[in-house]
């Protein structure tokens, strides 16, 4: 059964007139692998080839990120500096318990640049 990400990925791919070969070749993997992440036999591919895949597909990678993200039960983040770690890791710990309000206003702050 197709997931959210493989879905969508095949979606996209197929409205681009885009082939499995020509993503495959493109991420530097096989045929059959991007079969099987389009079907949901297999996990998302990781955030960087999510990211290559959207610049092959001239968009931007936010949906197919959030899609992978959903499919995997979780969110896949690499901390650039210290800072980033610390407040993504608090960020993790209570983001369960954060109210629809704090979520907004999080939204509001990291969508400010889009």
């Amino acid at each position: 059964m197709a997931t959210e990400f493989g879905a969508l990925f095949r979606r996209v791919r197929e409205d681009l007139g885009i082939s499995m070969g020509q993503v495959a070749r493109h991420l530097g993997v096989s045929v059959p692998y991007i079969s099987d992440v389009e079907l949901g036999k297999r996990t998302p591919f990781t955030n960087e080839k999510i990211i290559k895949a959207a610049q092959l597909f001239k968009m931007h990678p936010l949906g197919l990120l959030k899609a992978a993200g959903e499919s995997r039960g979780f969110f896949e983040i690499r901390p650039v500096t210290a800072m980033h770690a610390t407040v993504g890791a608090a960020l993790a710990r209570r983001f369960e318990d954060l109210s629809s309000e704090q979520l907004e206003r999080i939204g509001r702050i990291v969508e400010e640049d889009e």
